[in-house]
């Protein structure tokens, strides 16, 4: 009994003295489950924000890191999808995501069609960034707003795979604060603060990028909720509809982009390109000449003024006029008399156009809006003996240039004389 009693006394179970590790486990299994996946479809997006907007470093070098994450993609859904015992894990229904966000992707920018006629929103002007970064080709083309469409659809599909992924239920209050509150204020931030170099930002274009994430966002609700409740109940024909529909909203955006740009945009660019390349006095004598030096030749110098030369394009951003190929002759005579004769030449007048910085864009345009044409003049010596007192000299001068707008190019000749004083410096 003794022995019985001693081996039915409770004993004291040993406690476990190994770390749980319950948050970092819990980490690791979101890394694995969701993180990882997010991830990998979320590179479109952080090639645009590195490259166009951030300009950490060019958009077709950190295009790389997203082929290779594609690449990748399927070997890592494999993979999790033999060790997963998981069945709401992403990795089981991702080829319905990739699916379900293709029309909420193209509704981001058919829900701004309207805009466009009503408070003139226009949806597509990015695309031509994206298209030029990636490219390489000419602002305003056809081709390069195909190719800039194509990847802002690229970027509305990640966000909304992205959305999938991350939550576990696509309910719509989750959507709603995901996409309509923080993609949209990521999204007015960052182009706002980084890419509308020349544009100004009013409250009205912010309401405009919410109410494309808004429909945005109820569209990627409606899709899981219309698969779930209706899909399996419709018939092939219906199907086939629901199936023309999606499709229909998918390429909408860049058809009625493309039908624009040709119908419209060209046209409207053309025009102001025309106005500038016509506006009166665009080339004039500014200030008089100047006598430099006397030695073997007398030589002075006098400037062009090139200008007005900012203006409003088609979306109205600002830019400015470009000019380059400048030739520029003339003469210098006092009382019908050559005194010197005048030439310069210039490759390409400063342009602040390039600038991809918004902050960077006021001041340099500022700094063009005027740009003076240095022209030198070459004569004998023994004329400057008449320049005395107060002279006067008349100033011929013809110059060719070829002028750059918004999508043409013209070359055109300007000439003018004029009788002013001469500077006698040297």
């Amino acid at each position: 009994m003794a022995v019985i009693a001693e081996h039915s006394a409770p004993t004291t179970p040993v406690p476990n003295l190994r770390p749980s590790g319950g948050v970092t486990d819990g980490i690791r299994e979101w890394l694995l489950k969701r993180g990882i996946l997010w991830g990998m479809t979320q590179t479109p997006l952080l090639a645009i924000l590195g490259g166009v907007f951030f300009h950490i470093g060019s958009y077709r070098f950190l295009v790389l890191p997203m082929l290779v994450s594609f690449i990748a993609l399927p070997v890592w859904v494999a993979y999790r999808k033999k060790v997963s015992t998981d069945p709401d894990e992403p990795v089981h229904h991702l080829h319905k995501y990739a699916l379900w966000a293709l029309a909420p992707a193209a509704m981001f920018s058919v829900s701004r069609i309207p805009l466009h006629y009503m408070i003139g929103i226009i949806y597509w002007h990015p695309w031509y960034d994206f298209g030029t970064a990636l490219t390489g080709t000419a602002l305003g083309g056809q081709d390069t707003l195909a190719v800039g469409g194509l990847l802002n659809a690229i970027q509305g599909w990640s966000i909304g795979v992205g959305f999938y992924i991350l939550f576990k239920r696509h309910s719509l209050i989750n959507v709603l604060l995901y996409v309509a509150v923080w993609v949209s204020a990521l999204y007015s931030y960052t182009f706002g603060a980084y890419s509308r170099v020349g544009l100004k930002s009013p409250p009205i274009w912010h309401a405009s990028m919410a109410w494309a994430h808004w429909w945005m966002a109820l569209t990627l609700w409606f899709i899981p909720v219309f698969y779930a409740r209706r899909w399996a109940r419709l018939r092939t024909g219906q199907r086939a509809t629901a199936v023309a529909i999606g499709a229909l909203i998918l390429v909408i955006p860049s058809i009625f982009a493309q039908w624009r740009a040709v119908t419209w945009e060209f046209p409207k660019q053309t025009a102001i390109d025309q106005g500038l390349f016509n506006r009166p006095n665009l080339v004039s004598l500014t200030g008089t000449p100047t006598l430099r030096s006397t030695g073997t030749d007398a030589q002075y110098s006098f400037a062009l003024r090139l200008g007005p030369r900012d203006y409003n394009n088609w979306f109205k951003q600002v830019r400015t006029l470009d000019a380059k190929d400048i030739d520029v002759t003339g003469t210098l005579s006092q009382n019908g008399t050559t005194i010197a004769w005048c030439d310069a030449s210039m490759g390409s007048v400063p342009s602040p156009n390039g600038i991809v910085r918004p902050l960077s864009f006021p001041a340099a345009l500022q700094s063009t809006k005027f740009t003076d044409i240095p022209v030198t003049c070459r004569g004998p010596a023994p004329a400057t003996q008449t320049l005395q007192g107060n002279p006067q000299v008349t100033v011929a001068w013809h110059a060719q240039m070829t002028l750059i707008g918004g999508r043409e190019q013209q070359t055109k000749e300007f000439t003018g004389t004029q009788t002013v004083p001469v500077s006698l410096s040297g």
